[in-house]
């Protein structure tokens, strides 16, 4: 018995070395793709926090952005890594975001994939609201993310109730899937979710719209709202402080074939 202890000792270390030494390959690994220690910095708890990060499983990181960053996008460098930007276009029925032109051409421009979303504003008619955001983004193409619509605590009105909230959402979506032959995307954060939706009689049908989820837990994997359940998220926004140029903004992340994030 004097004699296994030592060897049982050895094989614990061994195996807890291996254990730090997989997690720091995985990170050194980003910098093999040209990842810079900026960009390392922000990734590296995410990382070391993904549940799946198997060779057949991979991890794309975004940013969604506004007018409420200046011109960001112009400043973007490659160095930093990323694969997707998400950008406001639109808000109720007649506001346009004042970068959305030049966000929406940059992204493209600098190899990025590109989305963009429609914050809804429940005080105005959903039919113009979709028909707005469409007539602003008339140039959408089949490399592009789906449209998303973006309905949060910020939309309500105390005019309309969450019953019809959701109803005429659904009118927005369904809109906007028969003019241009897409099925849009829904943004939420994960109380919303909870609060309007999980009890709706819509709940169904709101399932069947892909979800990107707001939810800043920091656990290695969101709660999903109860609508959702079964199918998932398509993107999590993790968190809202995610550093680029000296700004804070949403960090965003998607796991799968990269080229299945525009479906």
């Amino acid at each position: 018995m004097k004699k296994i202890i030592p060897l049982l000792t050895i094989s614990v270390l061994l195996y807890s070395c291996g254990l730090k030494l997989e997690k720091t390959n995985k990170l050194d690994s980003l910098l093999d793709v040209g990842f810079t220690a900026d960009t390392t910095a922000n990734l590296k708890d995410d990382m070391l926090n993904t549940a799946d990060l198997s060779p057949s499983s991979s991890v794309f990181y975004g940013i969604d952005i506004s007018h409420f960053q200046g011109n960001i996008m112009e400043a973007y460098s490659a160095k930093d890594s990323l694969s997707f930007v998400i950008c406001k276009a639109t808000q109720g029925d007649d506001f346009v975001d004042p970068e959305f032109k030049d966000n929406w051409h940059q992204i493209k421009a600098k190899g990025l994939i590109r989305g963009t979303y429609h914050f809804y504003v429940c005080a105005d008619d959903p039919i113009t609201q979709a028909n707005h955001f469409l007539s602003t983004v008339a140039d959408l193409g089949p490399n592009d993310m789906a449209p998303i619509l973006d309905i949060e605590q910020g939309s309500m009105s105390k005019n309309i109730s969450g019953k019809q909230m959701v109803a005429d959402i659904l009118v927005f979506l369904k809109r906007v899937e028969q003019q241009i032959n897409r099925k849009p995307m829904l943004y939420t954060d994960y109380a919303f979710a909870q609060q309007y939706f999980k009890d709706s009689p819509h709940s169904a049908e709101l399932a069947e719209y892909k979800l990107w989820l707001a939810e800043y837990s920091g656990n290695a994997q969101p709660k999903i709202p109860t609508t959702w359940e079964a199918k998932g998220y398509k993107i999590w926004q993790k968190s809202a402080s995610y550093s680029l140029d000296d700004k804070k903004v949403d960090y965003d992340a998607y796991t799968g074939p990269l080229s299945e994030i525009v479906n």
